[in-house]
């Protein structure tokens, strides 16, 4: 008969213990669709930042209902990216999956406007006059280009070509590496 005490007062037995116990609940957390989210130690609500933030989503569903003539009342927009003067957000007109797609707006003159709204692709011509972010339209592309399309940098993504911030180009980063 084995002596209990020896197998968990073991050292190694208390590490394979402890990685087993973490292994398994970030495997929970990966497979139940949860995500970890940081406690704040303080909570500052901001009542000014929330009613301008409800401002400018009541703004952005009244461009909607002018666009498509629809009920203020039934349009759901959320913001997910904002900066000062652009916004990019998810719009919901209907019940059914084609009446949702994704939205970009820009400030003019002190106004939001809707650049672009719909399922599709971006076009970098029609955001670039706005200067949003690469962050906000890293998913744009140029259509005039024959061969495939092309990233706002130039780059060829069809070929493998990525932009690299490092050498300020379009390359293949298992042709050349991005340093």
């Amino acid at each position: 008969m084995m002596n209990n005490k020896k197998i968990i007062n073991n050292p190694m037995t208390k590490k394979y213990f402890l990685g087993t116990l973490i292994i398994m609940f970030a495997l929970t957390i990966l497979f139940s669709g949860c995500t970890l989210i940081p406690v704040q130690e303080e909570v500052n609500q901001d009542s000014s930042a929330e009613a301008t933030t409800d401002q400018t989503v009541e703004a952005i569903k009244m461009l909607f209902a002018q666009k498509y003539d629809q009920a203020v009342e039934k349009i759901e927009v959320t913001i997910n990216q904002q900066t000062d003067n652009h916004i990019r957000g998810m719009v919901k007109m209907g019940a059914e999956p084609g009446d949702s797609g994704m939205f970009l707006a820009a400030k003019v003159a002190e106004e939001w406007k809707l650049v672009y709204d719909g399922n599709g692709s971006i076009l970098c011509s029609l955001v670039e006059e706005y200067d949003f972010s690469e962050e906000m339209v890293i998913d744009c592309y140029d259509d005039n280009l024959i061969g495939g399309f092309k990233d706002k940098h130039g780059c060829l993504g069809a070929a493998g070509y990525t932009w690299c911030e490092a050498k300020e180009k379009c390359l293949r980063t298992w042709e050349e590496p991005c340093e």
